[in-house]
């Protein structure tokens, strides 16, 4: 996520703040009490926007909601934490995004990569994003579920070829010529890699 350039960087650890004055106001979209509850212990412990994102996501996702919902949970937690801490409204925003994106991608098996970008979209809407907002953040949204989805397919693909018996395992024998063939292994000899 952090390398994408649509967004610039999307890590709350890469970038600076500079405080508003005034605490901005969040568009508020209606949570669960335990939602709210995990919002609120975020935002006593102090957390970043980025983790306050992370631990309502999981908070969320505990209790049995719908991908959708830690999704959205995790945008607001970011936006009102964000709010909190009297960052810009770009700011704001960003941290809201990168939650979502976070989340997405996290969430990208249930929702596909199609689900992925409408929704962090919608979540970058709620707390009162603009629609050009809403419309890069889909877009990096969707790329980031897709390549998620890309490694996962590419994993299994070396599995089954390198699973040469069909056995569901890829045993050491059937490693070892895919291990002395790779670049940083040449001159190793089989005899030196088995010890």
């Amino acid at each position: 996520i952090s390398g994408l350039k649509l967004l610039g960087p999307l890590r709350c650890g890469r970038r600076t703040h500079k405080p508003t004055g005034n605490k901005l106001p969040v568009a508020m979209v209606k949570v669960s009490p335990e939602i709210k509850a995990a919002i609120d212990k975020a935002l006593e412990d102090g957390k970043t926007p980025s983790d306050a994102g992370c631990y309502v996501a999981k908070v969320a996702k505990d209790a049995g909601a719908s991908a959708s919902d830690i999704v959205e949970a995790a945008g607001q937690a970011a936006a009102e934490v964000a709010a909190a801490k009297h960052y810009s409204r770009e700011m704001l925003v960003l941290e809201v995004i990168d939650a979502a994106i976070e989340m997405a991608v996290a969430e990208s098996d249930s929702l596909g990569e199609k689900g992925a970008g409408p929704l962090v979209a919608a979540t970058v809407l709620a707390v009162g994003g603009t629609q050009l907002e809403a419309s890069k953040a889909s877009a990096a949204g969707a790329v980031c579920a897709k390549m998620k989805k890309g490694r996962e397919q590419l994993t299994d693909e070396i599995f089954k070829n390198w699973d040469e018996d069909g056995n569901g395992t890829v045993e050491f024998e059937e490693i070892l010529p895919h291990y002395l063939a790779a670049a940083n292994h040449m001159g190793q000899t089989e005899e030196s890699v088995r010890k």
